[in-house]
């Protein structure tokens, strides 16, 4: 399945995130959290950006 990053790009990465922004760290995956994921390119998950 292809996915798009918010930027249009495409999207290399899946970042799990919070209200803080991208989690880095614990557990690796999160079952039955689809909301707590989003995909992003390359350079905005470098950023730490979800976007709008």
């Amino acid at each position: 399945m292809k996915t798009i990053c918010w930027c249009g790009k495409k999207a290399n990465c899946n970042a799990r995130y919070d209200d803080h922004g991208i989690i880095k760290e614990g557990a690796q995956v999160i079952l039955g959290a689809n909301d707590k994921y989003i995909a992003l390119c390359r350079k905005h998950f470098k950023e730490g950006n979800l976007g709008k």
